[in-house]
């Protein structure tokens, strides 16, 4: 996830109230990323033997924990997925530049 909040851009050097949308959108993915980091990596009481009983609000935290982490996982198969469609469209563009350039080659000189 730290990786995933580094390519967001920094916050603008300017007050709150000039940001643009997309600033805006950016700062606060940001921010809620670091707290979702923070409140999946608290430390939960987990059972050590079958016998043990979790009272509701550590149950409570668990699921919670546990459906964040799985939100944040699907957020980073989504970015990840996004990459690979970038760089395959780049290595497609480069492909194509390149096949353009041969042909080029083979063509007949120009007349003058």
């Amino acid at each position: 996830m730290a990786d995933t909040i580094d390519k967001l851009p920094a916050p603008p050097a300017k007050p709150i109230e000039q940001w643009s949308l997309p600033e805006l959108l950016n700062d606060t993915a940001r921010r809620g990323l670091i707290q979702l980091h923070g409140i999946i990596s608290q430390p939960l009481k987990l059972k050590q033997a079958p016998d043990d009983r979790l009272d509701p609000e550590e149950l409570k935290l668990q699921r919670l924990v546990g459906e964040l982490g799985l939100g944040a996982d699907k957020l980073l198969a989504r970015v990840q997925e996004s990459e690979l469609h970038h760089e395959q469209r780049q290595d497609w563009l480069e492909m194509l530049r390149q096949r353009m350039e041969e042909a080029e080659k083979r063509l007949p000189p120009k007349k003058q």
